[in-house]
């Protein structure tokens, strides 16, 4: 069956063509829609890509590869990765319901993407974001706030917390880009504004920042380099690089391969689809809506500066008129 080609210059980010769920890509036809199932990978345009793998930064995608007690290790070794800096590695980690329910009743549910504590009782919080958003630094301070007030206890308490980290993946094909920093992992927490002395280590914000990561194959040196690449590249990859055939890379491309995912999780995929679909259809929906109010006031103030030009124009023959008498 022929699928539609769209021109996807102006689409929003959450339906890029490197989505495995909605947007394929080929050199022959640019950019369509794929409106079948997401195990359905085969285009009929001749030599189309078949994708092999989801992608880590869809909505479903990163939760897929590490929020299940099985991914255990391949998320440990992910965090240890990109937490620099740390006295010892995590060695473990306990998976906590994602879904905070607010303080006050009239407050807003917050749902994290993973959040685990490790066996030292240190907080993570770990958040996907693909598309620009202008406060996101802000909302991450604000989901910071979530596990302080999760460590209050009952009865006496001295204040003490335990560490808590913030870990954002942000993705490579975000646009604009965030640019938090130039580099591809870095860190931010309490600091004296005279010295830039640390004032806490207890609460730490992790940036990844993947359209900053442009290393090849060839360049890959540490886990954090191995881990960033795949990452980065896994959608557009058709089999496991050489570089990373070991564990847990080899495990997490056998949870990625689209071949492996069960019935379920095809239908879940297919609800974020339509989700998307129909957050992009609002989106431009308003964008034309705002166009065509742009244009009406730009209609009407020609008309109410043609109304003031002629005003002026008959105003400054009545002064000539004047002047001749």
């Amino acid at each position: 069956m022929k699928r539609d080609v769209q021109d996807t210059r102006d689409l929003p980010l959450w339906i890029d063509p490197c989505v495995a769920d909605i947007v394929f890509y080929s050199p022959e036809i640019q950019y369509g829609r794929d409106e079948s199932s997401p195990i359905d990978r085969v285009w009929d345009a001749g030599s189309s890509p078949r994708y092999v793998f989801i992608d880590p930064f869809s909505d479903r995608g990163f939760k897929h590869l590490f929020s299940k007690p099985e991914s255990k290790a391949a998320l440990i070794s992910l965090l240890n990765s990109v937490l620099e800096g740390r006295e010892a590695p995590i060695v473990d980690i306990e998976y906590v319901n994602t879904e905070q329910i607010p303080v006050f009743a009239d407050g807003r549910k917050t749902v994290f993407d993973i959040y685990c504590i490790t066996s030292l009782g240190e907080h993570i919080i770990i958040e996907v974001q693909s598309s620009f958003q202008k406060h996101y630094v802000d909302r991450v301070i604000h989901y910071m706030t979530k596990p302080i007030l999760r460590q209050e206890v009952k009865g006496e308490w001295n204040y003490k917390l335990k560490k808590i980290y913030v870990v954002s993946f942000l993705d490579h094909r975000m646009s604009p880009p965030l640019m938090i920093s130039g580099r591809s992992v870095s860190s931010a927490g309490f600091y004296l504004d005279q010295t830039m002395e640390k004032l806490t280590d207890k609460l730490a914000f992790i940036f990844i920042e993947a359209y900053n990561f442009n290393k090849t194959e060839g360049d890959l040196k540490t886990m954090q380099d191995r881990w960033l690449y795949t990452l980065k590249h896994m959608r557009g990859l058709s089999e496991v690089p050489e570089c990373l055939r070991m564990e847990p890379f080899l495990e997490i491309f056998e949870r990625a391969r689209i071949s492996n995912m069960t019935q379920e999780e095809i239908e879940q995929l297919d609800v974020i689809k339509k989700e998307r679909w129909d957050r992009y259809s609002e989106i431009t929906s308003a964008r034309e809506y705002g166009r065509e109010e742009g244009r009406e006031e730009g209609r009407e103030e020609g008309r109410e500066e043609g109304r003031e030009e002629g005003d002026f124009q008959r105003l400054s023959q009545i002064v000539v008129n004047l002047s001749m008498n």
